[in-house]
């Protein structure tokens, strides 16, 4: 999705008259100018990162390398774009396992104490993947790439945005209650901003009810019917 393509679902949209300053909106020239780009990018920004927190659209990728003697890593991935860690693989049978996570009683599981920190287990008659993997393949979710800001202001008709547009609705939702909260808002407080990021929220129930989002089973069900999980 080009940036000019949600620009152009800003002025003509459902929301143009939140987002057109004035300017007429049955004249086909009308719609939101240059100049008004610098502001909405900021709140462009951060409504992607809201839906890519939301919805796992972007899998990143890190490897652990392990140590004797340690069970606490934490993951520190170059881009800095870690949300949530959705899965890890080691090495079991000879071949790569995906590791089960956060399972209680589950002595082969690996915790998940924080958004960026495992804690493996120690007993490797019970956790016998522990004997072959030398490191852990890490697979989470990313947020969306920076952007260049000097490229999207200049060349907005070209810049693409990745994010497909059945997530054009909860973003514009999102940049909306962002310009319609007063600068200085307590939180709970009632304003226009509150109404539009409460259709935000139930714009991303819909499509989650709709499973818009990778979906990552096919490893899990392989080894599940091998008998490893």
């Amino acid at each position: 999705m080009k940036l000019t393509d949600l620009y152009d679902q800003l002025s003509f949209g459902e929301l143009r008259l939140l987002f057109l300053s004035g300017n007429s909106i049955d004249t086909p020239a009308a719609g939101i100018s240059a100049e008004q780009y610098p502001q909405l990018l900021p709140s462009i920004e951060l409504g992607l990162m809201e839906i890519y927190k939301r919805f796992f659209l972007n899998e990143g990728n890190a490897t652990v390398p392990l140590v004797d003697g340690t069970t606490t890593y934490v993951l520190a991935p170059t881009d800095d774009d870690l949300f949530k860690i959705e899965r890890v693989y080691g090495v079991w049978a000879e071949e790569e396992y995906e590791i089960p996570m956060n399972e209680q009683n589950n002595p082969r599981a690996i915790r998940n104490t924080s958004m960026d920190t495992l804690v493996l287990p120690t007993d490797t008659e019970l956790a016998p993947w522990l004997l072959e993997t030398t490191e852990l393949r890490v697979v989470y979710r990313a947020n969306h790439p920076k952007i260049d800001r000097t490229t999207a202001l200049a060349n907005p008709e070209t810049y693409e945005l990745h994010m497909p547009k059945q997530y054009m609705d909860p973003l514009c939702l999102y940049i909306a209650s962002r310009v319609h909260t007063p600068l200085g808002a307590a939180p709970g407080s009632l304003h226009e901003g509150n109404n539009y990021f409460q259709r935000f929220l139930a714009s991303v129930q819909e499509l989650k009810n709709q499973n818009y989002e990778i979906d990552e089973n096919v490893e899990e069900e392989r080894f599940s019917q091998r008998g490893f999980v």
